[in-house]
């Protein structure tokens, strides 16, 4: 067990005391017998070996240095194998530091500054260590420096420890960055998706106009997608799933990341392969790192071979039903070292790379209750296995062509449909969209109007069917609040929650809050029709 901090600062408090005692029991400052040295100097070293913290005095006029047993275990000596010497020293200083450390003894003995430093230092077998030094100087009658004593302590894991929670900082304002981007680009992209998703229903499917709004839905659902990559690195929430056909995701994918290399792409699709229901941007995420990982594996060329089949009790659940992913590369391979740790976060072998994309890919598969893993050989490249659980519905072996009136209209139940949303381009879409449903749409800018509205209708005999509410309202009342409200009012409320980013876990566990339904922005009149038909419908 590693000692606290507050252990540590006793400890090192208990070692200048110690050390102090043998100096003066070592100079003849006192008289004990030989046995309370022994016992002082026993506990002095064990106190040390604890902190991982060492003394030195350097005898500067004959340049001789005295280590404890500590600063040698930190070191990597035994007694031995040093030349108890000022250059000595500075040989295991890393030479990157030496200049540094060099400067801050002169400046010690010349200017008499404090001299409390941390840098690196290379142990005999090549290892890199962190160490922290403190030391005071003694001085003759004319100034003269004669006499230097220290302590050396090794911080490399704390150094560590420290990096990685700055790292992570930085990544959790990142994260905020790229969701507030996210949340306000997938509300500009809702007007473009949602309205070209209403026009094509106004044309034929043969006519040109058509074939050019629906290069526009795809180019635009690429886009949203790749928003959703923004979102990896927001806190909270679970992924918000949807049924998906796995051979297209990682297709796409492939496409992407592999343009303008010399890599050939191989694709083994089994007969009949299982949709799965998952967050498709998370996704097609763990598909872009996997696959990104083997394309700069192969430095850009080479053969790439990505087989999708079922695979019954190839996940984490035994008997469960899963869809199997397997990307094999021909790299070079991943090192047996390596290979334990690719998954960890900041764990890289690549020059200024974060470390984080395969460990981002880990998190995502366990939170969608999968497995990523991989084998590998030096030099025969390496094979990355996802299984993902698989939906009861089977996917076509062909991408059926999308239909020319891609959305459903309302059924018997008719009636008004409150939206609630900041954003004016998105009442007025979901508005166009509702109408071409058979709804009568009725429009709030926040919350506490929402719940207004719906409060007046429910008491005059004429509710609404449902409301659709924005999750996130700047400045105002948002969904979860405005749903707390609603539920007062009406127990039977039918709602559905709606953003464009949320790190709230609303999105991912819906039910819990009193909602009936989700759909995440921006979406199609197709998408929004079927969820919205099936809340009103529903009893």
């Amino acid at each position: 067990m590693k000692p606290s901090d507050k252990t540590k600062k006793e400890l090192t408090l208990e070692i200048e005391r110690l050390s102090q005692r043998v100096a003066e029991l070592e100079g003849g400052l006192t008289g004990p017998c030989g046995t309370e040295l022994e016992i002082t100097v026993k506990r002095l070293n064990e106190s040390q070996r604890l902190a991982r913290l060492g003394n030195w005095d350097w005898d500067i006029t004959n340049n001789r240095l005295y280590w404890s047993d500590e600063i040698y275990r930190i070191f990597g000596f035994k007694p031995q194998e040093f030349g108890a010497t000022y250059e000595a020293f500075l040989n295991s200083v890393h030479p990157d530091d030496r200049g540094f450390v060099r400067k801050s003894v002169d400046d010690a003995l010349t200017l008499k500054r404090p001299y409390e430093i941390d840098h690196r230092i290379i142990l005999p077998d090549g290892t890199e260590r962190i160490v922290r030094e403190k030391a005071e100087a003694q001085f003759d009658a004319e100034g003269k420096a004669i006499r230097m004593t220290g302590t050396v302590q090794d911080i490399t894991e704390r150094k560590k420890t420290e990096d990685e929670l700055l790292k992570a900082k930085k990544l959790e304002s990142i994260g905020e960055f790229a969701g507030g981007i996210a949340h306000d680009f997938n509300n500009h992209l809702m007007g473009i998706l949602g309205n070209v998703s209403i026009g094509k229903n106004y044309l034929k499917e043969d006519e040109r106009l058509f074939w050019i709004l629906s290069q526009i839905e795809k180019a635009a659902l690429r886009t949203k997608d790749l928003t959703k990559q923004f979102l990896t690195f927001s806190r909270g929430g679970g992924p918000v799933r949807e049924t998906a056909n796995v051979e297209r995701i990682i297709k796409d994918s492939a496409a992407l990341v592999l343009k303008g290399t010399d890599i050939e792409c191989v694709f083994h699709v089994k007969n009949g392969v299982k949709q799965v229901d998952v967050d498709i941007g998370q996704i097609t995420q763990v598909f872009n790192n996997v696959i990104l990982n083997a394309k700069h594996a192969m430095g850009g060329k080479g053969r790439m071979d990505i087989t999708v089949e079922n695979a019954a009790d190839a996940g984490p659940v035994p008997g469960g039903d899963y869809v199997k992913i397997t990307v094999e590369d021909t790299g070079p391979g991943i090192s047996e070292d390596a290979l334990p740790k690719i998954f960890d976060p900041f764990f890289t072998t690549k020059e200024k790379a974060s470390g984080l994309g395969l460990a981002i890919s880990y998190s995502i598969v366990q939170r969608h209750g999968g497995s990523i893993s991989a084998i590998s050989k030096d030099g025969k490249g390496a094979a990355f296995f996802i299984c993902l659980p698989a939906g009861a519905a089977r996917a076509a072996n062909h991408a059926g062509k999308e239909r020319a009136r891609p959305f459903v209209k309302g059924g018997v139940i008719k009636g008004k449909v409150l939206v609630m949303d900041d954003e004016e381009v998105v009442r007025d879409v979901s508005g166009e969209m509702l109408n071409l449903m058979g709804y009568d749409a009725e429009f709030a800018a926040d919350g506490k109007t929402a719940v207004e509205m719906y409060k007046k209708a429910f008491d005059s005999g004429a509710p609404f069917a449902a409301v659709v509410m924005d999750l996130t309202v700047p400045g105002g009342m948002g969904g979860k609040e405005a749903m707390e409200k609603l539920l007062e009012i009406d127990p039977q409320v039918k709602a559905v929650v709606s953003s464009g980013y949320s790190k709230d876990p609303i999105m991912s566990d819906f039910t819990k809050y009193g909602f009936s339904a989700v759909i995440a922005k921006p979406y199609r009149v197709a998408d929004f029709s079927k969820v919205v038909k099936g809340v009103v419908e529903k009893t």
